[in-house]
């Protein structure tokens, strides 16, 4: 059962004084800074920096985001998977996501976040990738734009009737 915050800061507080008792300062330290804004703050940014899949946000529409959350997943697949094929795809050169328009200031359709783990060596060379192709596409994609124009290519919007 997971301890209460106020429970694990009393633990922890406790643990201080226990280790200042038998002798260990340096380790109390190490308690009563972790206790900090700081010293969350750090802990916090070490293990997303240990996480080998760090969190990719990736903007889009809420039609579009539940579309693809709600998608039935064959055997094997993942969103996660599927962000990886279209960053070897854009990697390899043979998928070029489009430039997002722009909208006009407030005119812009509203936006929520899907978050896919994505795999950080992957999301690397897709940076150098972008950086080394942006003269050839004219404009420099992130990671998110591939993402969600991968995703989008896989999980496309159902046609509208009377329309072909």
């Amino acid at each position: 059962m997971a301890r209460s915050a106020a429970k694990l800061h009393a633990d922890l507080t406790a643990a201080s004084h226990k280790l200042r008792e038998i002798g260990s300062p340096d380790l109390a330290e190490a308690v009563d800074e972790a206790l900090t804004p700081r010293g969350l703050g750090a802990l916090r940014n070490a293990v997303e920096a240990d996480n080998k899949d760090p969190n990719l946000t990736i903007a889009l529409s809420v039609a579009d985001r539940d579309r693809i959350k709600a998608a039935p997943q064959p055997a094997g697949r993942s969103l996660q998977k599927d962000v990886a094929d279209g960053f070897a795809a854009f990697i390899a050169g043979t998928f070029t996501p489009e430039q997002p328009a722009r909208a006009a200031y407030g005119s812009a359709a509203a936006k929520v976040n899907l978050n896919v783990r994505a795999q950080a060596d992957l999301t690397a060379a897709v940076k150098q990738a972008a950086e080394d192709r942006a003269d050839e596409l004219g404009w420099t994609p992130k990671p998110m734009h591939v993402a969600a124009a991968w995703l989008l290519k896989q999980y496309p919007a159902p046609k509208k009737a009377g329309k072909k």
